[in-house]
């Protein structure tokens, strides 16, 4: 897709630095210099005659440099916090140098109050004094000030600090001290004793620091001495209150709790090795095993008895064999028999043995899970008897190591207090000036003699020099001829369109919203068989087109009207980039951007060319139409469509926009045929705003055809 060409008109060249709708200073300047050159003359005579009748005042710089970590005469810190080089550090020196307690000192060291240069009280009274001194008797005396007059020295030292300055030095740690007077050397002399009485009183207050807290540390370290020896006293009554006792110690405890864990262990394996063994014995006999029995049991009576009731058993069977049912045979089973109650009564002894072995060893581990039981609940005792005697032992071994602490740091405090360090030390001291600081009697009359030449220019200015820019509504009318004339009040918070549109959706713009529904009464569409098209064009750049047709498009699309906003601004205007914000998918209204940088997206995307198409053709079904056009001069495109369209509406700022300019806008729009519908006046304050019109807070919406 490619754009047709904008024919931009421009307007014809003027000579440079003119200016249509008035006159400038170069041009008053140089109509009326043969005024302006007198002027300057006499204002730079006056203002030397006028400086030669001042007193000359005399300045002189002491320069201190502050040590932001001073030697110390001992290699321990410092009681009070050694100075760190920061800004905080330099602006606190700065303000003790012009503090009271140094003046007042200063004062009476040079005795400054003998001097009316610095005691008021010694001068001549001129007629302010005078003034002063009337309004002064006419009030009502307090009774302070009749018993006790003012002190001279507290008067002397107000007006020293006036004439006394101190500034830092670069980036450094020095601070220059700068002292001004009508004598050369008394200058000199002020400033040096400013520094030297700075230096006392950082020694006295060092002094007075350190007193303090080795006071404070005295009576702090008796309390923790206190402390300690009533610390250590429980320490000592709780273990005599443990040997008196005769409670054995958790370590004693703890091993016989690990010896009596180990027997039960041994003896319960020792049991169960019984058990099993008996329970194996039972069953190898209820199955008459007796082999296998003889070889667990490891008897040897059994072993015998075994062997022979096998004997038997063979006999048994070849007696039968032989001669059957015989007295012989009868005779051996018996013996057999026999042989067999016995085995049966021996086995029997086994495992009455095994029985009262497992007895034995029940009995025992019951006695030592007694014991057991016994031994920990005394160690439990004993744990808690132990615990309280480690706190007591920690609490004292805190007190000991706070006090250690606190006894080292009063022997260094009172090593430091021997010796205090000033920190900042004098590096060049002032010296007598040689020449006056004020006044500069030639730089003085070039710059009366400038000002005055200025003044001339600027009375002449004031007074010939009319305003050229629109400020009223009815001065619009008369000058365009345009009967809808609409001021827009000046919203200060807001500085973009979508800054705008979110104002007058709060209640801040009840009065914005109103002077929109005014255009939108004035501008609805007649019919709804085709669409009502309106172009916002203005004066200049910035004049607010872009934000009026925002907030018409905005108020069109409010009232159920379908809305299209198109930026036909090739520059891109207020609305470039409006597609690519949070606020735009909460719009009510369609947008298309005929900008030269959306043109040339458009180009170079195919989908983006398809996307804008289908919109296009959208257009037809809106019912209204605003285009942002450009400023004025317009090109020939947008003078055709100015031509077709139904409302045109011209923007201007109140107070910036030349009357000229206003005028030859619209006069140029009529010429090529373009009807300039309202004119709206941007940006005129809430002072200057006429009488709010009354329009209606929900102005006519459209009524949906059949």
């Amino acid at each position: 897709m490619t754009m047709d060409p904008w024919d931009r008109v421009e307007p014809a060249p003027g000579p440079a630095g003119s200016d249509p709708g008035g006159v400038s200073l170069w041009s008053i300047a140089m109509g009326a210099k043969w005024r302006i050159l007198p002027g300057a003359v006499m204002a730079a005579i006056l203002t030397y005659g006028a400086l030669t009748q001042v007193a000359p005042l005399y300045e002189a710089e002491t320069q201190v440099m502050l040590e932001v970590a001073p030697a110390p005469v001992i290699d321990i810190p410092n009681v009070v916090a050694d100075q760190v080089g920061n800004v905080a550090t330099l602006q606190s020196a700065l303000i003790v140098m012009r503090s009271s307690d140094v003046m007042r000192a200063v004062v009476t060291e040079l005795d400054l109050t003998t001097r009316a240069e610095f005691n008021p009280a010694l001068r001549t009274p001129g007629p302010l004094d005078r003034a002063k001194a009337a309004i002064r008797a006419l009030l009502p005396a307090e009774d302070d000030d009749v018993a006790a007059p003012r002190d001279p020295v507290s008067r002397t030292a107000r007006v020293l600090r006036e004439t006394v300055a101190t500034r830092v030095l670069g980036e450094s740690l020095i601070i220059e001290i700068s002292a001004q007077s009508q004598n050369a050397a008394l200058s000199a002399a002020i400033a040096n004793e400013v520094a030297e009485q700075y230096i006392l009183k950082q020694i006295e207050l060092k002094t007075i620091a350190a007193d303090r807290a080795t006071a404070w540390l005295e009576d702090r370290t008796d309390e923790l001495r206190r402390e300690l020896e009533a610390a250590e006293a429980r320490v000592s009554e709780a273990r005599r209150a443990v040997i008196d006792v005769g409670q054995s110690v958790s370590t004693d405890l703890e091993r016989q709790i690990s010896e009596l864990t180990a027997q039960i262990g041994q003896l319960t394996l020792q049991r169960d090795e019984l058990a099993a063994q008996r329970t194996e014995l039972t069953q190898l006999s209820d199955s008459e095993n007796y082999v296998t029995l003889a070889a667990a049991a490891a008897l040897p009576g059994l072993t015998a008895m075994i062997e022979q009731l096998s004997q038997l058993d063979r006999q048994v069977i070849e007696l039968r064999a032989q001669y059957g049912d015989h007295p012989k045979t009868r005779e051996v089973l018996a013996t057999r028999a026999q042989l067999e109650q016995q085995l049966q009564d021996e086995i029997g002894r086994v495992l009455s043995g095994l029985d009262v072995r497992i007895n034995v060893l029940d009995d025992r581990l019951d006695a030592l899970d007694v014991q057991l039981r016994e031994t920990r609940g005394g160690l439990l005792d004993s744990r808690g008897d132990d615990l309280s005697l480690q706190a007591l032992e920690r609490e004292a071994e805190a007190s000991r190591d706070v006090y250690d602490r606190f006894a080292l740091r009063l022997k260094d405090v009172r090593e430091r207090s021997l010796f205090q360090s000033p920190g900042a030390r004098i590096v060049s001291a002032a010296e007598r000036p040689s020449d006056p600081v004020s006044p500069q009697k030639a730089s003085g009359a070039v710059l009366g003699g400038v000002g005055g030449g200025a003044l001339v220019l600027a009375l002449l200015a004031f007074f010939r020099r009319p305003s050229t820019a629109v400020t009223r509504a009815d001065e619009v009318h008369r000058l365009t001829g345009v009967g809808h004339v609409q001021p827009i009040p000046l919203m200060p918070r807001a500085a973009t369109p979508l800054e705008m549109l979110r104002l007058m959706h709060r209640p801040k713009g009840a009065n914005l919203d109103s002077v929109m529904r005014w255009f939108q009464l004035r501008l609805m569409p007649k019919t709804h068989k085709w669409s009502t098209l309106i172009v916002v064009t203005s004066v200049e750049e910035g004049d607010g087109k872009s934000s009026l047709s925002l907030l018409l498009s905005d108020t069109f699309a409010a009232n159920d009207y379908s809305t299209v906003l198109i930026n036909a601004d090739p520059t891109g205007g207020g609305l470039a980039g409006l597609g690519q914000t949070r606020d735009y998918e909460s719009l009510k209204f369609g947008f298309l951007d005929y900008s030269e940088d959306a043109m040339r997206i458009v180009e170079r995307h195919v989908a983006v060319e398809s996307s804008l198409h289908d919109r296009k053709e959208n257009i037809l079904n809106a019912d209204v139409i605003i285009v942002d056009a450009q400023a004025m001069p317009m090109s020939s495109r947008m003078v055709e469509i100015g031509q077709m369209a139904d409302h045109v509406i011209v923007a201007c700022s109140w107070n910036q926009t030349s009357r000229t300019a206003l005028q030859q806008c619209v006069s140029g729009l009529r010429e090529v045929g373009v009807a300039v519908s309202a004119v709206a006046l941007n940006r005129m304050p809430a002072k200057a705003l006429p009488p709010l019109r009354r329009v209606a807070r929900a102005a006519p919406r459209r009524i949906a055809s059949a």
